[in-house]
């Protein structure tokens, strides 16, 4: 098990600023990381999905008729508009999340300023925004996705965002904050938009919108909030 020795092996590397990478860790961060590297390095090369087009961020309201357009882009009620979500699905269905911003970071930078990223959980599931350098009101607009199990249903959806410490510093990134949202509560009012105060700490609010899709709308291809 996770004995004294390893927490203190542990400890060490964190110190020496290897928090990331050490191997002493507990059985919850070694899973969360063995899903991770399934995520990134096995089902995204399978899948192909740097090949297919990307969404039209007008959605429904695009106002463009060009080929060159619908060439590069799709819509939705096309086939392929949830064509990653499917990829993505559990047995249940698919969460997207989109991240779009924090105002009033608390800064955790003793000498400039912090560099935030959100990390988004479900059960042993972590997707991540792009760090934002040097800023306390950072802006993400970043679309993520988490596969969405029956075990998942009584579970919460967490964001948590962290400061980005440099690798010629010691210790592991900083924590600047969190947002808990019950799984059931997004999939009884979805699409959920949420705007709320950062927890565990004394200041910053956190922006995101989050969707819950049925697994059976991800396999007809059916966009039930769109029009047309």
């Amino acid at each position: 098990g996770f004995g004294i020795k390893k927490q203190a092996e542990h400890l060490l590397r964190v110190a020496q600023g290897h928090g990331k990478e050490a191997s002493c860790v507990d059985p919850v961060t070694y899973a969360i990381r063995q899903v991770r590297f399934v995520q990134d390095c096995v089902l995204g090369e399978q899948q192909g999905l740097s090949e297919i087009r990307r969404r039209c961020k007008y959605g429904k309201d695009c106002y463009r008729k060009n080929p060159e357009h619908k060439k590069e882009f799709r819509h939705p009620n096309e086939e392929d508009w949830y064509i990653e979500s499917r990829a993505a699905a559990g047995t249940v269905g698919v969460l997207e999340v989109s991240v779009e911003a924090a105002k009033g970071l608390l800064n955790r930078e003793i000498t400039g300023t912090s560099d935030p990223y959100a990390v988004v959980g479900l059960g042993l599931q972590r997707v991540s925004t792009p760090v934002v350098k040097s800023c306390l009101n950072p802006e993400w607009h970043t679309f993520l996705r988490l596969a969405v199990d029956q075990v998942h249903i009584g579970q919460s959806v967490e964001i948590t965002v962290w400061d980005e410490n440099s690798p010629t510093y010691q210790g592991s990134d900083s924590f600047m904050g969190r947002l808990r949202v019950p799984l059931a509560d997004v999939i009884a009012d979805s699409p959920k938009d949420i705007s709320a105060k950062l927890e565990d700490v004394q200041g910053g609010t956190l922006n995101a919108r989050m969707e819950f899709l049925r697994l059976d709308m991800l396999q007809g291809g059916v966009c039930e909030n769109c029009d047309g």
